[in-house]
């Protein structure tokens, strides 16, 4: 389970304190989160004390095991607390800050809390690219061959930038198409937990009301995009894990013609090789 959820009491400390009822109603992110919601609802929590009893997940050794993604049960080999604190630690600074509580943008506010929601998953998706791709994890600064973790790239997708002009309305393609679909590298992987329409950041409104999403030949529900009541940045209701050789169809739905900066809120891992080039696709099979 992901940390936040090893330092909240349990249901039969708040029945003691006669809360059980608002068990719950009460939702967690970060560790000061915790400490608000429950002291809304009458409970105090140390959470300094909490946090010291055990360690948290991200700083802990893991055994040889098995990671469910999709439809496949991937064997993963142990792997140590330094590597898992490193990747970690690189995965929250993506996205500028280490706290919550000291976001200065509402947007970026918004995705890391998508960042610690989704975390638990993540970390697994993490552990499977590691395996498929027979490769440690060494992050920004490494220049041996390993697995390093960036934020989602127009380059990536075959894109110079976001901007795109909807000339038309109705459905189109953004990512590959559905007879061919981008697959991604023996060696890579992709998430995406978010959805981000920037022209909303900018003042004006999205005309993306919706995605549908193809990977691994499975079709998934479309999802209502509702950018001018979330910052611009609308949950994905889930994480779409590709580890190697997925494939990723993308469906986007137009109300307007007009300009749109619409993306997937994500992350990539990639091998050192694939990074050390700006202009060039990282994640797609060659």
């Amino acid at each position: 389970m992901p940390d936040i959820w090893e330092f909240v009491p349990t249901k039969e400390e708040l029945k003691e304190q006669g809360c059980e009822g608002n068990y719950e109603e009460v939702q967690y992110d970060t560790y000061e989160d915790i400490a608000l919601s429950l002291k809304s609802i009458g409970v105090e929590v140390d959470v300094e004390a909490r946090r010291r009893k055990r360690a948290p997940w991200w700083f802990r050794n893991y055994k040889a095991g098995y990671v469910v993604i999709g439809q496949q049960r991937i064997p993963v080999k142990p792997i140590s607390k330094y590597e898992v604190r490193a990747w970690y630690q690189d995965l929250i600074g993506l996205f500028g800050a280490y706290n919550v509580n000291k976001m200065t943008s509402p947007t970026e506010f918004q995705i890391l809390r998508l960042v610690y929601k989704y975390a638990w998953e993540l970390f697994k998706w993490f552990r499977a690219v590691r395996e498929k791709a027979e490769l440690t994890y060494g992050g920004p600064m490494t220049t041996a061959e390993s697995l390093v973790l960036d934020i989602l790239r127009p380059v990536d997708f075959d894109k110079t930038d976001w901007l795109q002009t909807i000339s038309s309305t109705g459905a189109q393609d953004f990512v590959g198409t559905s007879s061919s679909p981008l697959t991604i590298g023996d060696q890579q992987g992709l998430a995406i937990f978010g959805h981000i329409d920037e022209v909303v950041l900018e003042g004006y409104e999205s005309p993306i009301d919706s995605v549908l999403v193809k990977k691994d030949n499975v079709t998934y529900p479309s999802r209502g995009l509702n950018f001018a009541q979330s910052d611009g940045v609308a949950d994905n209701r889930g994480v779409f894990l590709l580890i190697p050789n997925s494939t990723l169809y993308i469906q986007i739905h137009a109300t307007a013609t007009k300009d749109t900066k619409y993306h997937p809120v994500g992350v990539v891992l990639i091998p050192t090789s694939k990074s050390t080039s700006i202009a060039s696709n990282r994640i797609k099979s060659s």
